[in-house]
């Protein structure tokens, strides 16, 4: 599934799918472990990339809340400088 894909899915079907998509990464990985690959050996690489995709377009989303949250604080104070700064700077963890 592509990054647009999962853009487009709400918070809520985003979330579900992360969840499905580390329960079937959890199973793969126990076949591999035990050893009895599943018949197609790209099923693991491109299941683990998807993954990786969705918690990225999860982190964008949680990233711009953050950020929207921070300027709407920074204009309540009226302060213009902080406001500039606050859009030019990233949101860290």
């Amino acid at each position: 599934m592509k990054a647009e894909e999962f853009r487009k899915l709400s918070n809520e079907e985003l979330n579900k799918r992360i969840n499905e998509m580390a329960a079937e990464l959890i199973k793969l990985r126990g076949l591999y472990a035990s050893g009895r690959p599943p018949k197609n050996v790209m099923t693991l690489r491109n299941l683990r990339k998807d993954y990786a995709r969705a918690l990225t377009v999860l982190r964008e989303r949680q990233l711009k809340v953050a950020k929207s949250e921070k300027t709407k604080e920074i204009e309540k104070t009226g302060s213009k400088e902080e406001l500039k700064e606050s859009k030019n700077v990233e949101v860290s963890k």
